[in-house]
Formats: structure tokens, sequence, C-alpha cells
């Protein structure tokens, strides 16, 4: 199970959970995607509570309107916070919420009543993203309704810009919201360094460190060397 898609529902009818997971077993049978529905819930507390198996990411399928205290953007507003690795997909009838789970950079709208092909297309691309992230082959670049893949080796330097960071890579600089920190943990265990609190650095691309004046020259650019973060330039 440890390429399955791991699947949390939340709707507040049961029926509507049950017929969603029939369709992503079918449409994941068809597909050859190994799919783990580890909760149903009718009730957004259940899902706030769960704990995934292996700390492996989840995908979240969230209707939008339900009868409870919170609805499906509240709870994708607080997990988000707290998992940033996990995946988000809002299932609802009313698609003027659109611009709001785009704010949320959510992976995904599916407008009810679903179609089945739409929901493969959707899981399809999922499975190959998660399979990406897995492996470390690539970075996964959320920038309004669009998703983009970065192989990590193509990346010279990630830098903090206000509640932003850029990417500039090979092809071409990259700007959305994250933190460097989440992304420092992303890379962990590739040629990446901490150069600054607001600079994250491919050291396949250092070409020369200035120990005088705490600079390195990463791909061309002259970046500053905090004096707290030489060490993990040794």
């Amino acid at each position: 199970m440890s390429d399955a898609l791991n699947f949390v529902l939340l709707d507040d009818v049961a029926s509507h959970n049950r017929i969603m997971e029939q369709m992503l077993l079918g449409v994941c049978g068809e597909e050859d995607i190994p799919v783990n529905i580890a909760l149903k819930a009718s009730n957004f507390e259940d899902v706030l509570s769960y704990v995934p198996p292996n700390a492996q990411p989840t995908v979240f399928l969230l209707d939008i309107r339900l009868d409870q205290e919170q609805n499906g953007l509240d709870v994708c507003r607080r997990l988000s916070r707290e998992r940033p690795d996990d995946y988000f997909i809002f299932v609802t009838a009313y698609p003027n919420y659109a611009l709001e789970c785009l704010k949320l950079h959510a992976y995904d709208l599916l407008v009810k009543p679903i179609l089945r092909e739409d929901l493969r297309a959707c899981v399809r691309c999922l499975y190959q993203e998660i399979l990406h992230a897995r492996r470390g082959a690539a970075l996964r670049i959320s920038i309004g309704s669009r998703t983009i893949f970065v192989p990590s080796e193509q990346i010279y330097y990630i830098e903090v810009e206000g509640r932003n960071v850029t990417a500039h890579t090979a092809q071409g600089d990259y700007t959305w919201r994250a933190t460097l920190s989440n992304l420092e943990k992303a890379l962990s265990g590739q040629r990446y360094v901490r150069i600054h609190r607001r600079c994250l650095v491919n050291s396949a691309y250092i070409q020369e460190w200035n120990d005088a004046e705490d600079t390195v020259l990463v791909h061309g650019t002259p970046l500053h060397v905090s004096r707290r973060m030489r060490r993990n330039m040794l």
C-alpha cells in the first residue's frame, strides 16, 4: 500500500460518500492505481482528528456546503496549515466557489453531479504528481490554477520574497505562496544548503565562495551567506 492513494471523504450525506467511494474504486481499478479509502466522514470533526498511516500524504475530497459549524473550506484552511504535503479536492454543486478554492490552492474542484471522466483525469494526474514527489524527482509549484513540476536538479536557488518564494530555475523564475522551511524539508536528502534564512541554494550550482565578503556565486548570481549559516557551507 506504500504507493496507494490515501483518500479521506467528507460529505454530510452518507450516501454521497458511498457513491464517491464506488466511483474512486472503479476509476482507480481501470487505471491500475492502488487506492485506500481511509475514512468516509459525515462530520468535519472526524476529518480534523484523522491521523494518516505512516505519515503518508492524504487526498481529502471535501464537500463545501455542510449543514454543520464548519464547511469544507474551513476544514481545508485548517488542515493545509498543519499538513502542507496533503492534497485537497473540493466537491460541490456550486461552481461559484471556484475562486475561493483557487485562493486555498486546492488541487481541483469537481462539480456535482461528477462525471466519471472528470474524476478519472483528476485522479490520474494526482497519482503521477504524488509518485514524482515520493521519488524526490520534482518540486511541486502551485501558481493559481496551474501545478508545475520542476526537476529539483534544474533549480539554482530559492529565495523568500514577502509571503512568497521564488525559484530560479533553468526553465525560468517561478513565484508562489510557500515557506522556505517546508521547501527545505521537501528537498531534504538532495544537494541543497540553506545559506540565509531567506535563501536555499542548490550546491551543484555554487561556482565560488568568497569567505571574506560572505557571498557565494550561484549560476552567475552573487548571494549573501549569513554568518549563522556559514557552517552549512563546510
